[in-house]
């Protein structure tokens, strides 16, 4: 495999050193395309390479730094008025995803964009969280009748919600996978092996193996993956972290991957962190992939190229066609995909603002 500039310097940051200014054109565009560019800083802060790039690139790099750490602190304040408004309703609410990184203070958060919070709440105390959110200032965004029905109905989640004075977002989720998917990985027992977050707030996070598979499931299976490279990412660091921690994680990850379902998507994730950011461990080397598994590794492969061009190939673009496809057909049971699919063909509303980050 011919690994693009930005995935070459990740895997080896002292190559950095040795570019010259093209170079440097390409991997800061590289990396801001795929809004990689704050993490890429962070990673060559830890190899001890930054004083010695170009200015310009330092420069470039350190003021992604800053507006990565800006969203930082607006995602932790964030967090923390929603503690304020829901803690009286259960004490059972998760943060996902990148606020769960940050208050874990884990690597895979620094440097990382994010837009939103997620939380996950237990699905019988949904109206109560939303009413309270309505009432302390959360407005939802998509208010069109059949985004309202399709969320409610078939999904995981709430509509989105927007603060209206902060206009910061939050995802309240049930559950992992919409209700209508063909994996319904246990979320009882996710929220039974929820544990204090590491900063002390008052809320939990999911146990090291959940947060894995939450974030395999969410771009293998429930995504189409819009930003694949991060999403690559984020399993390579999380999965390393782990591991460093304890020993016993890649085992603990597979057996509840297998005790949950979701075994394929976990697969397809942890092959393409491998293939592309370096092999994890050897617990993750299983039988050669089936063909039809095959297939969807290389239209991940696809997709991370295309992600890292200022253009794509027909070929990408049919691999991102396919992935979107592959993503509805397993959330979706036909006649509710051929209806869904119709109305969002025959739509012409646009989409509010929100986001390019959604659910990072």
């Amino acid at each position: 495999m011919t690994r693009p500039l930005l995935v070459r310097v990740w895997r080896e940051p002292a190559l950095a050193t040795q570019l010259g200014e093209p170079l440097w054109e390409q991997l800061v565009a590289e990396a801001r395309r795929t809004q990689l560019l704050g993490r890429l800083a962070a990673r060559l802060e830890d190899a001890g390479v930054l004083p010695h790039i170009p200015r310009g690139a330092q420069k470039a790099l350190a003021s992604e730094r800053v507006l990565a750490d800006h969203e930082a602190r607006v995602i932790r304040w964030e967090a923390t008025c929603l503690a304020r408004v829901l803690a009286d309703l259960s004490d059972d609410l998760i943060l996902l995803k990148g606020a769960a990184y940050m208050a874990e203070a884990l690597q895979v958060s620094r440097g990382r964009l994010s837009s939103d919070v997620d939380i996950l709440v237990p699905r019988e105390r949904l109206d109560a969280v939303e009413q309270a959110l309505l009432a302390h200032g959360w407005a939802h965004v998509k208010l069109e009748p059949y985004d309202q029905l399709y969320y409610r109905q078939w999904t995981h989640e709430l509509p989105p919600l927007q603060h209206t004075e902060r206009e910061t977002f939050v995802d309240v989720h049930h559950a992992i996978l919409p209700i209508t998917s063909r994996l319904q990985p246990d979320v009882a027992r996710l929220r039974a092996r929820a544990r204090p977050a590491a900063d002390g707030s008052q809320w939990k996070v999911l146990a090291p193996e959940h947060m894995v598979i939450h974030s395999a499931v969410h771009g293998f299976h429930d995504g189409e993956l819009t930003s694949p490279l991060g999403d690559i990412l984020d399993i390579h660091q999380l999965v390393a972290e782990f591991t460093a921690r304890d020993a016993a994680f890649p085992s603990t990850l597979l057996e509840e991957g297998q005790r949950l379902g979701v075994q394929v998507p976990l697969g397809h994730a942890l092959r393409a962190a491998s293939r592309w950011l370096g092999a994890l461990h050897p617990a993750f080397d299983p039988a050669p992939p089936s063909a039809q598994a095959r297939l969807v590794d290389a239209a991940v492969d696809a997709m991370v190229v295309r992600s890292l061009s200022a253009t794509g190939t027909i070929g990408t673009s049919a691999a991102g066609l396919g992935l979107y496809m592959r993503s509805h057909w397993l959330k979706m049971p036909p006649v509710l995909l051929a209806r869904h699919l119709t109305v969002k063909l025959l739509s012409k509303r646009k989409v509010t603002g929100r986001p390019d980050l959604v659910g990072r």
